[in-house]
């Protein structure tokens, strides 16, 4: 009777066991549904993400660039200020993509050999983005040729390749989508006329020849502020200024001075278009103007 009861033990230890292995491998499935694989190099990993598990009825879908950098390594925003070289996407050999808009989050702003000025991303990061495809319910494959700078003690140019295959199908959402969602959150929202958030905005930007000057309200402060100045080709690095009302805190005024090589801000600027992104350390909103 003790052996049989052994045997029944045993049988069922390797019934469970088996059952466990199947759902692990099926969560295992599920986890990795909407997501590349990781590409790697020596300080640096990235994936692609995406929102749909399938492609349906709609040509648009939301998707991500998840970096994540080695220790101590950086690499660059769209515009990387005094040195560096800002993250480079290569589409072409994806199949049934139009167009992809890439967002970024507020950047860190860094010190490199304690002169130059850049705007950098570090750890983790990741990039949201919105793809067009030129047809619905059709196959369609995310071939990314990613190239970026990563720096530490010595920068080093890298590429990696990545690839994605999105299935036809019903549309169905995939898990990354929540990733994805809680990434745009990052993002500097685009102030307009009927987009302006109460707790952070911009109200006045004017240029001089010698500085631009920005007026905002900034309800936490300007304690964990940053403002980036930036046209379509470049960012300014000049450190700004932040000086709050005396009789109202979140009244913020912030000036940018001009960089040394620039003669005229003013003239500089003009037939440009100047965006503003200011951060007060959690959210973040970015206004432009034609000059």
């Amino acid at each position: 009777m003790r052996a049989q009861n052994q045997k029944t033990f045993l049988r069922n230890i390797i019934v469970f066991s088996a059952a466990l292995l199947s759902f692990l491998i099926f969560m295992s499935t599920v986890a990795e549904a909407g997501q590349s694989e990781w590409a790697v190099s020596d300080n640096v990993r990235a994936r692609l993400l995406s929102g749909a598990e399938t492609i349906g009825d709609d040509t648009q879908i939301q998707a991500a660039l998840e970096i994540d950098l080695s220790d101590g390594w950086h690499t660059y925003w769209k515009h990387a200020g005094d040195s560096g070289l800002p993250i480079r996407f290569n589409w072409e050999e994806s199949e049934n993509v139009k167009t992809v808009d890439v967002s970024y989050p507020v950047p860190l702003r860094k010190t490199e050999l304690n002169i130059l000025t850049v705007y950098a991303y570090d750890e983790r990061i990741i990039l949201p983005m919105t793809i067009d495809l030129e047809e619905a319910n059709t196959d369609s494959a995310l071939d990314l040729d990613l190239q970026l700078m990563v720096c530490k003690e010595i920068c080093v140019p890298d590429q990696l390749d990545l690839s994605l295959m999105i299935e036809a199908g019903k549309g169905k959402e995939s898990p990354q989508l929540k990733i994805i969602e809680s990434a745009k959150r990052k993002v500097p929202y685009k102030q307009g006329k009927e987009s302006q958030r109460a707790d952070l905005y911009i109200d006045t930007i004017v240029t001089g020849a010698d500085a631009i000057v920005v007026n905002a309200h900034m309800k936490r402060g300007p304690d964990k502020a940053l403002a980036i100045a930036h046209t379509g080709e470049y960012a300014l690095t000049t450190k700004p200024q932040y000086t709050a009302d005396e009789n109202d805190q979140s009244r913020v005024m912030i000036t940018i001075p001009k960089p040394e090589d620039i003669e005229n801000l003013m003239q500089e600027l003009n037939g440009k278009t100047l965006t503003i992104v200011l951060s007060d350390g959690r959210d973040a909103v970015e206004k432009a103007i034609e000059f």
